[in-house]
């Protein structure tokens, strides 16, 4: 695996593509559903994370309206937010 570059996301095949600078940051590369582009890839930004046990997953957006630095950002302010949370839910020590 490498970090995620933008040129690297413009030409990134079929298939999920982890980014190294981002945990759980993933760019998922699929066939599109639009019937006027048969054949084309669409490329979506997710964000894996486990809660409470359990694999979850955001979405973060459709490249390129999110590039590579939004999504990169939006990850990170997603995952600020998810520790957050676990460290407010968790019960006091001592």
């Amino acid at each position: 695996m490498a970090a995620l570059s933008d040129k690297s996301v413009a030409n990134a095949r079929r298939g999920e593509h982890s980014d190294d600078l981002v945990r759980g940051l993933i760019l998922m590369v699929r066939p599109s559903t639009a019937k006027d582009q048969p054949g084309a890839l669409r490329r979506t930004w997710v964000l894996r994370f486990s809660r409470g046990g359990k694999r979850q997953r955001i979405g973060l957006g459709a490249y390129p309206l999110v590039g590579l630095a939004a999504a990169r950002r939006k990850a990170r302010d997603a995952l600020r937010a998810i520790d957050e949370g676990r460290r407010r839910q968790s019960p006091p020590a001592g």
